[in-house]
């Protein structure tokens, strides 16, 4: 991956799609955003079958930075006919180097994604992923360096005013949740901020605790609660448990008709933005396609 030499390091670039007009559109048709987990290139297949927005694998910022090497083996963007709308997943615990990052990185994709939800024990001994959960402010500090660092360079980070700007980008956050939904909230406020100019464009919840195993299901107390709570003030994905279309845990106007859902019993959520999925993607590329 290098950056274009044109005096301003934008030209002859991809044309990126900015991720809130996505959501915008899965909006205007009545139906979720459906987001495909880090997969590598298989993000082009399935966006052939109905996938909107596709994430990288989780990549380290400070490595990404610091060696060319690791930029070419870890981000991976063919030039083979049209690319799907991308999101760069960062590991990351420092402002400077997360923010650098972003800006590498941002001619070449639709916006960028804090991870803060990866469980394994290797990344939270080194203050990644979900370690993060309990660096509220240390992820606040990093979505705000990030969102200046693109701003300065001259990318359009205004979220909904700039959805049809060539140069729109969005900076994002992967969540887990805490077993204590205080603590959750208190999260999530931080990282948001000012509720009329919030610092994320969307987040998606990952509705288990860091020490929760994938065989569990996921909390569909904590996923009502907090798509209830946020989810008129910004965009939210959840991921986790979406193995069909017909078999999620929970009910949505996007999934049945207007007015119906409320007395069943599964949680009705009328605020919830869009479905992530890995493994059912795996399995089955066109999930969200209804194949």
């Amino acid at each position: 991956m290098d950056t274009p030499e044109d005096g301003t390091g934008h030209a002859d670039l991809p044309q990126v799609e900015h991720p809130l007009k996505i959501f915008d559109l899965a909006k205007s048709q009545n139906r979720f955003l459906y987001a495909c987990a880090p997969m590598l290139a298989f993000r082009q297949t399935v966006h052939a079958y109905g996938t909107d927005l596709c994430w990288t694998p989780m990549i380290l910022a400070k490595e990404f930075n610091r060696s060319s090497v690791a930029r070419h083996s870890d981000f991976t963007f063919s030039t083979d006919g049209p690319q799907p709308p991308t999101i760069v997943q960062f590991g990351a615990n420092s402002p400077v180097e997360v923010s650098r990052a972003s800006s590498l990185v941002a001619p070449y994709v639709g916006g960028v994604d804090i991870n803060c939800g990866c469980p394994q024990s290797w990344a939270c001994s080194e203050t990644l992923g979900a370690a993060l959960m309990e660096k509220r402010e240390l992820v606040r500090d990093m979505v705000i360096e990030t969102r200046q660092k693109l701003r300065d360079e001259g990318w359009a980070v205004g979220k909904e005013k700039d959805i049809d700007n060539p140069k729109g980008r969005s900076v994002s956050v992967k969540i887990r949740v805490h077993k204590d939904l205080r603590k959750t909230i208190d999260f999530i406020e931080t990282v948001l901020g000012d509720a009329q100019d919030r610092n994320v464009d969307f987040l998606t919840i990952h509705p288990r605790t860091r020490s929760t195993p994938s065989t569990a299901p996921i909390n569909l107390e904590a996923l009502e609660l907090l798509t209830n709570k946020y989810g008129d003030r910004v965009p939210i994905l959840v991921s986790g448990d979406v193995f069909s279309m017909g078999s999620l845990p929970y009910n949505s106007p996007y999934l049945q008709p207007a007015g119906e859902g409320e007395g069943e019993s599964k949680p009705f959520l009328p605020k919830l933005a869009g479905l992530m999925s890995a493994r059912a993607l795996l399995a089955n590329p066109a999930l969200f396609a209804g194949g």
